[in-house]
């Protein structure tokens, strides 16, 4: 979420050197080898002021999208920590924090009568960013922006929560939590600013969309559990309901006056979802203990909608709109249902003999179905190429969607710890699952030549799929400062269909997945990890993954083909350094070598160039000193970048690909300790971000500087 991107620009950073170096700071909670407990936390109150400074050409928008940061002053309340007498009957504890501009709120209170009583209260309160901007189109010089102004998002969330534990084998929680979003984000649709016509001119998806509206999920949750020594037992009932109400806005035809237009989608959705769960886990003996589980849950979803041409977003249906181009579809009046069952029963042992291994086996079977019926009014802009000409349809349509499926899966792992120095384990999971599923779509044509209903499309389709996962590793105790881990898995996919009966139109596409047969997925993963102390105040952590992705696909009436191939290595390195009590640092390195290849991209005329090889290749840096300057003065410095070089000028084919972005984060912060119980920090922060080729769009430069005053009481 965005809001990380704040906290981090905050100072969150640096929060690993702050926790090392808690004792200097005063800032955490202290830990020493002395103690199993951490001391008590005094109570806090921190209040703060921010003050960022954008550069002229810089956008607020990618600024707060990027940052989270608004163009002005953020001031309040960093953090509020209050507990009462810890000698009281009932723990009263208070945390939060209250800051404006961009508004961010939390609190949390508990109040907890040990061993028996616990009554939680969480609130937070945020805002989400987004640029309302399309994609740059090198081929025409465009770059297309909905307004200026910051798209934003509301988001609440709520918790209480309360558990008893009447004795010491039973407990059992009761909860209930609200979640609401609200507001207008960037869609991942995107419009054309042209359309496509009949002599091959293609379109290009690069306008942004905007989305509106709310969501609301509401839950409730009890769970009981009771445990005598190592046998345990419990249940869970949970319900749901979530209701959204959503809207979305494209512009067709920008640079076309005869052809531009507003799509608008509307949507409102309701689901309520009901689910149960129980388990118990018994000691069958000395050395083997099993365990039994039981799920069931039931989703109930309804679902209605519009989706309209017109001259403006807010446009009423009208099947003579003069600006309708070819292949325009919407719809009124959607009406949709859906329901899903579905029913988990497991089973897992455990044999451990108290010896140089132990064993671990299980197995799973689920049972699903689903339903889904639509029912709509279709609006389509198209050509008869029957009488040649243009016509505009309206049609009844119906569609209905049965499905239902059999999983039954098992695994073994066995853990051999017999030597002295090394650990060795294995993993081994097999499942299958079997299914079927019927397909009608109906069209009943009322404008501009009514007849009885067709049938567009009756699929009765058989299917099963399988998979394989191995997983092998040993971890690795040469010395006290030194572990070494290597681990390896493959895992592999099938998914077949059969196609019992098959009626469609040819000229609606609804083929997939019609005309697959057979799929294949296969993916090789070996990574190695380096733990070494080779100093007292020197520690270095060293990790690569080499993965392998392979995607093999047959259709109807062709031979089987490589549909994708993926290499990818990720190499990570951090570093911590504490050769004095007063000096900490903390460095890491992180490289992505990401490619996905795929024969589409050999691809002759006419679709040369729209299918190409995607890279996702970056790397970074991230660095935080910290450092005891005087009894009084701590000094802190961080610094972040970030490298993608991704960007891909398909434009002459279709919209480019992928990104090209550096990113510079810079801080300097210092601790000031007034007293025994106060300390104040000053800090400057530096923000930058170069983007290529969205012509200095998306580039900013940022200044922050931010105050802060703790004080303990």
């Amino acid at each position: 979420m965005k809001v990380l991107a704040l906290r981090k620009a905050f100072g969150i950073g640096a929060g690993v050197a702050l926790l090392v170096a808690g004792n200097l700071a005063g800032a955490v909670d202290l830990y020493t080898v002395d103690t199993e407990t951490p001391e008590p936390r005094q109570n806090e109150l921190t209040i703060s002021y921010a003050e960022p400074s954008l550069d002229d050409t810089d956008n607020p928008a990618v600024v707060a999208e990027v940052l989270g940061l608004e163009d002005r002053a953020s001031y309040g309340v960093e953090r509020l920590y209050w507990a009462n007498d810890p000698d009281s009957d009932w723990r009263i504890f208070l945390d939060g924090h209250f800051l404006t501009r961009p508004d961010d709120y939390s609190i949390s209170l508990e109040a907890v009568k040990p061993e028996e009583k616990l009554l939680k209260i969480d609130f937070q309160y945020w805002k989400d960013f987004d640029y309302a901007a399309g994609i740059y189109y090198p081929a025409r010089n465009a770059f297309f922006t909905l307004n200026p102004d910051t798209l934003s998002e509301t988001i609440k969330r709520f918790k209480i929560s309360f558990k008893m534990t009447p004795s010491f084998e039973n407990s059992w929680k009761l909860s209930y939590s609200l979640f609401e979003r609200s507001g207008s984000s960037l869609s991942t649709a995107y419009g054309d600013d042209y359309q496509y016509r009949l002599q091959g001119i293609a379109s290009r998806g690069y306008v942004p969309s905007l989305l509106e509206g709310k969501e609301t999920v509401q839950k409730i949750d009890f769970a009981f559990k009771r445990q005598e020594e190592a046998d345990r037992k419990g249940f869970r009932v949970h319900y749901q309901t979530r209701e959204s109400d959503r809207t979305r806005t494209t512009e067709r035809g920008v640079l076309e006056p005869s052809a531009n237009r507003y799509s608008r989608t509307e949507e409102d959705n309701k689901d309520d979802l009901f689910g149960f769960s129980a388990y118990t886990r018994k000691q069958l003996t000395d050395s083997i203990y099993g365990s039994v589980g039981v799920a069931y849950t039931r989703m109930d979803g309804d679902i209605t909608g519009t989706r309209v041409f017109g001259s403006d977003p807010e446009a009423n249906y009208d099947i003579d709109y003069a600006a309708l181009q070819y292949d325009d579809r919407g719809f009124l009046d959607l009406t949709g249902t859906r329901l899903l069952k579905q029913w988990i029963v497991n089973a897992n042992a455990v044999y451990d003999p108290m010896g140089s291994y132990l064993l671990m086996a299980g197995v799973r079977y689920e049972r699903l179905s689903s339903d889904l019926f639509s029912s709509y009014l279709d609006t389509w802009n198209t050509y008869d190429f029957g009488a040649l000409e243009w016509q505009d349809q309206e049609a009844n349509m119906v569609a209905d969607n049965k499905k239902s499926a059999d999983d039954l899966s098992v695994f073994v792992e066995f853990r051999y710890k017999g030597f002295s120095k090394a650990q060795l384990y294995s993993r081994v999971e097999a499942g299958r699952q079997d299914g079927d599923m019927e397909e009608t779509w109906n069209r009943e044509e009322l404008i501009p030549d009514p007849h009885n209903a067709i049938t567009l499309l009756d699929r009765s389709t058989g299917f099963d799929r399988t998979r394989i996962f191995w997983e092998t590793g040993v971890n690795y105790y040469p010395t006290s400062n030194l572990k070494l881990s290597l681990e390896g898995y493959v895992k592999s996919k099938e998914n077949d269909y059969g196609y019992e009966s098959l009626v469609m139109d040819f000229g609606d596409k609804t083929y997939y997945p019609g005309f697959i047969e057979n799929q294949e997925y296969y993916i090789e993963d070996v990574n190695g990890r380096i733990s070494w102390r080779p100093l007292s105040w020197l520690k270095s952590i060293s990790r690569v993954d080499l993965q392998h992705t392979t995607i093999e696909s047959k259709a109807m009436g062709l031979s089987e083909f490589d549909s994708a191939d993926r290499e990818r290595m990720v190499f990570n390195q951090s570093i911590v350094v504490t050769p004095h009590p007063r000096f900490f640092m903390n460095a890491s390195y992180q490289l992505v070598d990401d490619l996905t290849e795929t024969p589409a991209s050999e691809l002759q005329e006419p679709f040369e160039g729209i299918i190409v090889n995607i890279p996702n290749d970056y790397w970074q840096v991230d660095l935080n000193v910290f450092y005891v300057l005087t009894k009084t003065i701590d000094v802190q410095l961080g610094y972040y970048y970030l490298e993608m070089s991704n960007y891909l000028d398909t434009s002459p084919q279709t919209v480019p690909y992928g990104k090209d972005i550096e990113q510079h984060r810079a801080s300097l912060d210092v601790m000031l300790h007034l007293g025994p119980a106060t300390m104040a920090r000053i800090g400057y922060h530096y923000y930058e971000q170069t983007s290529v080729p969205v012509e200095e769009n998306r580039d900013y430069s940022v200044h922050l500087v931010k105050a802060s005053l703790q004080r303990k009481f």
